[in-house]
């Protein structure tokens, strides 16, 4: 006659084997979950400095191009100019003509990048500006990128943004 194996909860209880393997299976997703968050924020924060780098790059570039060129008169910015289309082009590719490839592979869009030039009017101001009947010029980049996650986080929302802006003093050398 054999005899049927009892259950000892006590013994099952003092039994340490497969703690560590429980406690690695419990560990695992949220180790997962911190290695890709860095990769993501790695990539963001890289994504982000090219964008600077790009509105920066086209900030100064608007400061040297001719106030003429610029402005409709009257401190107005020439919108659609071929100034224009250089500074949103040198901010999205590093080129006036768009013959190099984006500085981010999901920036597409010249749209996404706003030039605007306001006038300093006070008369508080000397040098280059003093002649110039609009006052001092001064010309703003600014750029929002639709940033895409690197691995789809369900728990993010469907689009980040990446922002930068840089202003200069337009003074057309």
């Amino acid at each position: 006659m054999t005899r049927s194996p009892r259950l000892d909860v006590r013994a099952l209880a003092q039994d340490q084997r497969g703690n560590a393997a429980a406690e690695l299976a419990l560990a695992i997703p949220l180790l997962v979950l911190l290695f890709l968050g860095a990769i993501e924020m790695g990539n963001y924060f890289v994504s982000a400095h090219h964008l600077q780098k790009g509105v920066r790059d086209a900030a100064r570039y608007a400061a040297r191009v001719p106030y003429g060129d610029l402005s409709t008169g009257g401190c107005t910015y020439a919108t659609g100019s071929a100034a224009d289309t250089a500074i949103r082009n040198l901010a999205r590719t590093g080129s006036v003509d768009a013959s190099r490839q984006p500085r981010l592979n999901f920036w597409t869009d010249n749209a996404t990048v706003n030039v605007t030039m306001v006038c300093d009017t006070s008369g508080d101001y000397a040098g280059a500006f003093e002649d110039n009947v609009d006052g001092a010029p001064q010309v703003t980049v600014r750029a929002r990128v639709p940033y895409p996650t690197l691995f789809g986080y369900p728990f993010l929302p469907d689009l980040l943004f990446i922002n930068a802006e840089q202003e200069a003093a337009v003074f057309g050398a």
